[in-house]
């Protein structure tokens, strides 16, 4: 039993590893770069907003966007179905995003209902949509004569089970399954499902220290999007991310109460992260991320985020890359109803929100560096019901 979290890790990096596509490399894109083509295997870009850059969770953003080894919530199964491990009771959230793309507007949702089944066993229902701006196609006389309304979309079903529970020890594994949506309209539109998994490791010495590791694949057997293209028939299939993400997280909670109300005086966490795209040679990116949070109820979030993202040409071909580096920030609270009422209401409602310029690329190849002034504001909400 004690070599399984280990056989485990193994198979996940094995069946990710063994469908990594053959892939264009790096070097070809060194030096001067003028249009080096994408292989048919490569990810091109699909859905890149929903997978890579907007997560739609406010703490994710606050914290670096990290989000594969310690979470506060079911919504982080997205990211590592095993991370649905923290959920020990029944939790239903939702996320509200605005705009999710400098100067073309959209928004985006998020909605998750969780709850465990088993004494071990969590499941939960994840539904993520963003909108982009609308649209409008004219005549020669600037009659409208249809609105596109585009959007990307993915369903998931996940599940994590603990498989070891000993006294300092503990081993969740999660697996998901995702349906995704690329509309632009009725016969323009691709569709596909995927395949997650994920595994976190938890060293808990005492009730004070915790240490966990995180590893997770998102679409692990790379599989593809079907096109539905009703002027173009003979379109190929393409492809979603296949994304490898590692992390650990610390996380601090002592055990002096602040008030009568068994409130700890204050809980940190912190957070390391890594991601590598395995079906692109051309996207990185190293994360980190803090949190302390006061008598329970105040949480305050900084963090530091880096990546470089592969910059693409209408014809699919690599044209060079940008870098993107932010620190972020955010907030969030907790309202422990049983706690603060001396209730017996087992009800916990949460609130996360930020507020952050979009991050502003750097192209690597001329040095030449966009600015946004705009913002993004996130809004997350849930509540728990704890079970007896």
């Amino acid at each position: 039993m004690k070599k399984l979290p280990l056989l485990l890790a193994c198979a996940i990096l094995l069946f990710t590893f063994s469908t990594q596509a053959q892939l264009t490399t790096y070097s070809s894109l060194t030096g001067p770069i003028t249009s080096t083509p994408v292989s048919e295997d490569d990810y091109h870009g699909s859905m890149s907003q929903l997978y890579l850059f907007n997560t739609g969770i406010a703490r994710v953003e606050a914290m670096g966007k990290t989000a594969v080894a310690e979470s506060n919530s079911a919504v982080y199964a997205l990211y590592n179905p095993a991370l649905l491990g923290d959920v020990k009771d029944i939790e239903v959230q939702g996320g509200y995003m605005n705009p999710t793309q400098p100067s073309f507007g959209g928004n985006y949702l998020n909605f998750t209902v969780a709850g465990k089944v088993l004494k071990r066993t969590t499941v939960a229902a994840t539904m993520q949509r963003i909108n982009y701006r609308t649209f409008l196609f004219t005549d020669e006389l600037g009659t409208v004569i249809r609105r596109v309304d585009p959007y990307d979309s993915r369903y998931q079903l996940a599940l994590s089970h603990r498989i070891i529970e000993a006294e300092k020890h503990l081993v969740d594994a999660g697996a998901a399954i995702n349906y995704s949506q690329e509309f632009y309209y009725k016969d323009f539109q691709g569709y596909g499902f995927t395949i997650d998994a994920g595994l976190r490791y938890s060293y808990k010495p005492d009730s004070v220290h915790q240490l966990s590791i995180g590893l997770s694949s998102n679409n692990m057997l790379n599989q593809p999007m079907h096109a539905q293209l009703k002027d173009f028939p003979d379109a190929s299939d393409y492809n979603l991310p296949q994304v490898l993400r590692a992390g650990v997280a610390y996380h601090f909670t002592p055990r002096k109460e602040v008030t009568s109300r068994h409130l700890r005086l204050f809980d940190a966490a912190l957070h390391l992260q890594y991601d590598e795209l395995l079906n692109s040679d051309f996207f990185t990116a190293f994360k980190g991320g803090a949190e302390i949070k006061l008598a329970e109820i105040l949480a305050l979030r900084a963090g530091y985020y880096t990546s470089e993202y592969a910059l693409l040409s209408g014809d699919f071909a690599y044209t060079g890359y940008n870098e993107y580096k932010a620190f972020t920030y955010g907030a969030g609270i907790e309202i422990p109803f049983e706690k603060l009422l001396k209730s017996q209401l087992p009800l916990l409602v949460g609130f996360d929100y930020c507020s952050l310029p979009f991050y502003s690329p750097t192209d690597i190849t001329t040095l030449a560096y966009t600015e946004y002034k705009e913002k993004f504001t996130i809004f997350n909400a849930r509540a728990v019901w704890k079970l007896r």
